[in-house]
């Protein structure tokens, strides 16, 4: 595993995997800004999620939220980048953004 200077838990970039206690792996596809709604600004990252089955599926999270859930996580891959400014990151509508995402990363 490269070594990083962050806590992939709490400061996700693409290509971060963490395993959560149940044993789901989520794996860190992007991050995002979404943009609208009452909080104005809010970070998020989208993940797939490494169902039983072998399958994925699609997870958005807010960053507070992903840092809540990623607690107790196990690492399981760490991206070997450790620019994790927020500044670059797309910003999406809040209504949009899900179907954004999905399409980027071809959830459809």
């Amino acid at each position: 595993m490269p070594r990083v200077n962050r806590d992939p838990r709490t400061s996700p970039l693409p290509g971060d995997a963490l395993r959560t206690a149940n044993g789901l792996v989520y794996r860190v596809l992007d991050r995002f800004v979404s943009v609208g709604g009452k909080s104005g600004e809010q970070p998020g990252v989208f993940c797939a999620v490494e169902t039983d089955d072998g399958d994925e599926r699609p997870a958005l999270f807010a960053l507070g939220v992903f840092g809540a859930k990623m607690r107790d996580a196990e690492v399981v891959d760490v991206a070997g980048a450790d620019d994790h400014s927020w500044d670059g990151v797309p910003r999406h509508p809040q209504d949009k953004l899900d179907r954004i995402l999905r399409r980027e990363h071809g959830f459809d």
